[in-house]
């Protein structure tokens, strides 16, 4: 969550032997999403032709958020998914960030930043570490850097498409689902007990939240430096095992 895997899916979709999903996070494998769901083959969340297609591509983050989703992968190797899995990561200090900004409501203080749950997210051997009980090749795992991935898509791309053993295609550029800073009119709306939604119907509530964030400051929350310092004593020989496991070069996050 919060390391680029709108923006891949969207590249990786204009391959034409890749099809994508109908909804880009279906989470069929997850308990929370898979409740809310009519599907009951998987199969049906795709337009899958033999003809034309080689792999089908699902981009639902609640796959590797353990441990408020458990048994993903035991659900997919008992359903008879072998899948490639390409894993997006990001600093993962600047991914708790992100995240906390793109959640954040009226209740969440400064310390919700070190929330468990953030942290977790943010334990990249953690999450892969639930797989290896059932996916135990290595070859079958792609990890992709968020910031290679905002800055050489193409390079990515063909890296990937390499990987997949397809022809190479030029992706378009795609930032998508990028977090967007709330106003300062915002920031302090939430301290007071009401909330904008509440008091003006929903289409007008979101297009003065737009307005707002067009044309007044903007602020985002970030972690201190005392923060940033726990949640690297908290997660660093996670960071440094999923370094070490698939040769990534962690040392670019200062860990």
């Amino acid at each position: 969550m919060k390391a680029g895997t709108t923006t891949l899916f969207e590249m990786l979709s204009e391959h034409p032997k890749i099809c994508s999903s109908k909804n880009k996070e279906p989470g069929f494998f997850c308990n929370t999403l898979r409740d809310n769901s009519c599907e009951t083959e998987y199969s049906n969340l795709f337009d899958y032709s033999d003809c034309a297609h080689e792999y089908c591509l699902d981009a639902s983050t609640c796959y590797t958020k353990y441990p408020d989703e458990i048994d993903v992968p035991k659900r997919m190797y008992e359903y008879g998914i072998r899948p490639k899995i390409i894993f997006s990561v990001r600093n993962p200090l600047r991914r708790i960030e992100s995240q906390f900004n793109f959640e954040k409501n009226k209740d969440w203080g400064p310390d919700y930043l070190l929330d468990a749950r953030l942290l977790h997210y943010s334990m990249y051997f953690l999450q892969m570490h639930q797989y290896f009980k059932y996916f135990d090749d290595m070859d079958d795992y792609f990890i992709v850097d968020f910031q290679d991935l905002i800055d050489r898509q193409n390079t990515v791309s063909k890296r990937i498409f390499d990987w997949l053993g397809l022809d190479n295609i030029d992706t378009e550029y795609v930032n998508k689902n990028k977090t967007k800073p709330i106003s300062i009119f915002e920031s302090t709306a939430q301290k007071f007990p009401f909330e904008m939604s509440k008091i003006l119907p929903k289409s007008i509530s979101k297009i003065a939240k737009n307005v707002l964030r067009t044309y007044t400051p903007q602020v985002k929350s970030s972690l201190s430096e005392d923060q940033s310092q726990k949640v690297k004593k908290w997660i660093r020989r996670d960071i440094e095992r999923f370094g070490s496991t698939f040769g990534f070069p962690i040392g670019n996050w200062g860990f």
